[in-house]
């Protein structure tokens, strides 16, 4: 049996327990007690240049910590920015944030991620050029040039997908007309996170 990883948090099982589920928002509960509070995460200052969301620490997770972490960022950053903020911030994350879509079972959400990526992969040379002048820019990056990666990759209709579609009800109440693939892969994830206690705290 593999060992468990040393990072999974102090709180108890009653404390695990008590996180309220949440419909809307199905792992945001989760993200902030098993992430954000994890005091083993905060011990590591120094030893990883991006603190717990470094790639190589990730790696060092359990299955359902990486879980949560790399798709808790990549929803984050797919709903503020879309899926162009995503690849450009974690460059790093592409392909595990690919298979924890994939370990999940999320077919169509996987389908739209790949050909976002062959899509990608088409303009690497320009992407990577942009990044490159990002970069040298060091502590005054150009706004300008994380906007031109928008404009040489469409990924609306990745987001359009991805993101729950709101609008007016007959009533007039802003409400989620059409949910969006996060709300299965998010739901999908804290049913994981419910069943696999054990890969999250200290039993």
């Amino acid at each position: 049996m593999t060992k468990l990883s040393d990072y999974r948090s102090r709180i108890t099982a009653e404390a695990f327990d008590g996180i309220p589920p949440n419909e809307e928002f199905p792992i945001d509960g989760y993200y902030d007690a098993l992430v954000r509070r994890n005091e083993k995460f905060y011990e590591l200052r120094g030893e990883f240049p991006a603190g717990y969301e470094d790639i190589t620490f990730v790696k060092q997770l359990t299955r359902g910590q990486q879980l949560l972490l790399l798709l808790g960022i990549f929803d984050g950053q797919v709903k503020k920015g879309g899926f162009t903020q995503f690849v450009w911030n974690y460059p790093g994350y592409i392909f595990p944030v690919r298979d924890a879509i994939a370990y999940l079972g999320q077919s169509e959400l996987l389908a739209n991620y790949d050909k976002a990526i062959e899509s990608l992969a088409g303009k690497k040379e320009l992407w990577l050029e942009l990044r490159k002048e990002w970069r040298r820019a060091g502590e005054n990056p150009q706004w300008e040039t994380f906007q031109r990666t928008g404009e040489i990759l469409d990924f609306s209709w990745f987001d359009d997908a991805y993101n729950d579609q709101y609008g007016r009800n007959s009533e007039g109440q802003w409400v989620v007309l059409s949910p969006g693939l996060n709300s299965m892969l998010l739901t999908k994830l804290a049913r994981y996170i419910r069943a696999n206690k054990d890969e999250f705290i200290e039993m």
